[in-house]
């Protein structure tokens, strides 16, 4: 899986397209299906509000093996959690990264 940013120049960054990503029709449908029978609620702070507003998050990150379209690689997290889980993933995954160079 291609990285979220491509560089264009030293210490500047521009971040690809949804689709690109991998974001597209298809995740909207099933973003769409999950969302018809699961109330949109923030499994880490609780916090309620319309699915619209609730990232909807892969438990286990695509770039670590999970499953992209499955239900049970799913949860709502309120954009501030999930920031901090996507910070948390990106971390443990540079540091297995860096731990399989020195091996």
């Amino acid at each position: 899986m291609k990285a979220a940013t491509m560089n264009l120049s030293p210490g500047r960054a521009v971040r690809r397209s949804s689709s690109e990503r991998g974001y597209d029709a298809t995740w909207q449908r099933f973003r769409r299906w999950y969302a018809a029978g699961h109330p949109a609620v923030c499994v880490r702070c609780n916090l309620a509000g319309p699915s619209r507003t609730m990232a909807l998050d892969h438990i286990k990150p695509l770039a670590a093996g999970g499953e992209r379209l499955a239900e049970g690689n799913v949860q709502w997290l309120c954009r501030g959690c999930h920031a901090v889980k996507t910070r948390a993933d990106k971390g443990a995954s540079h540091a297995k990264s860096l731990q399989n160079r020195t091996q």
